[in-house]
């Protein structure tokens, strides 16, 4: 009696663990599915579609793409386009950026279909943004009006007048959308900074820190 239900225990856990067995073949296989569909556009020649990319981010950004280095595709940490020493400006204005690296975060459904290409967000990495001091209240705007999801890193804004240097923010970083929105932190004057919009984005609250 005692041997048929340890049979019976043994059965019953074999079953188990060939079950559990059969779950990790099932998950390599779907694991390797997913690798190689984020993988092969890897492959593309980006170059091609260069003016469906330039549109979109005329579009939904209000950014004209003047000139890039290179492009070339990337799936992690998520399925992205990067843009190399890019120069953009501002639709209609004169403020222009310079970039090190733009990463344009792509729609997973999008990456196979070029033509039907969806942003989900945008991010410049060490830019430089010449803004005559002039034009500051517009770029602000800008960046308060732009429904479009868009971050910045270790960005420096050079205030001019008159085209001369008056002031360097440097190391700014910010960002539209989560529970950072419009929280910049940054440095002027070789100290640490931290800037916030208030009342409905009606008022600033700036504070150097230390």
């Amino acid at each position: 009696m005692i041997n048929k239900i340890k049979k019976s225990i043994h059965n019953k856990f074999s079953n188990i663990f060939k079950f559990f067995f059969f779950l990790r073949y099932i998950f390599l296989i779907f694991l390797s599915a997913i690798v190689i569909f984020l993988t092969i556009p890897k492959f593309f020649d980006y170059n091609k579609n260069i003016d469906v990319l330039k549109s979109n981010l005329t579009n939904l950004y209000g950014l004209e793409t003047k000139n890039y280095e290179e492009i070339t595709y990337n799936f992690f940490p998520s399925p992205r386009l990067s843009l190399k020493n890019v120069s953009l400006n501002i639709v209609d204005s004169p403020t222009n950026f310079k970039t090190n690296n733009l990463d344009i975060i792509l729609n997973i459904k999008s990456i196979y279909k070029f033509e039907n290409l969806k942003l989900e967000k945008i991010i410049f990495s060490n830019s430089v943004i010449d803004l005559d001091i002039d034009e500051s209240k517009s770029f602000l705007n800008y960046i308060k009006d732009l429904k479009k999801k868009i971050q910045f890193k270790s960005l420096k804004i050079e205030l001019k007048k008159q085209k001369e240097i008056i002031l360097s923010l440097k190391q700014i970083n910010f960002l539209n959308f989560g529970y950072k929105k419009f929280k910049v932190s940054g440095n002027i004057f070789g100290k640490k900074f931290r800037l916030s919009f208030k009342k409905d984005n009606q008022d600033l609250l700036f504070k150097i820190l230390n």
